[in-house]
């Protein structure tokens, strides 16, 4: 079975995001600190070597970046969903 690359299809991206969430009203010392240790975890070496191995690529941010990804995310995935009239059951 050919690849999407190699069935012709030009611009393909099918990218996802995960995103780590805190309830609401941590104080914003310990998320720092949080978000700090996790992007220490996510640079260790040997993750990263992993985590490439599966095409998968780390990207540390701010949570307005995050929230920005998010964003487009949902514009970009949301209209194939209704085009596609995606539901739940």
């Amino acid at each position: 079975m050919p690849t999407i690359a190699e069935a012709g299809i030009v611009g393909y991206q099918a990218d996802f995001t995960l995103v780590m969430w805190a309830p609401r009203g941590v104080p914003e010392a310990i998320l720092a600190r949080f978000r700090q240790a996790f992007v220490d975890a996510l640079n260790a070496p040997d993750l990263v070597e992993k985590l490439k191995a599966g095409d998968q690529t780390v990207v540390g941010s701010t949570p307005g970046e995050a929230a920005a990804t998010l964003a487009a995310d949902s514009k970009k995935w949301g209209a194939v969903a209704r085009r596609i009239q995606l539901g739940l059951d």
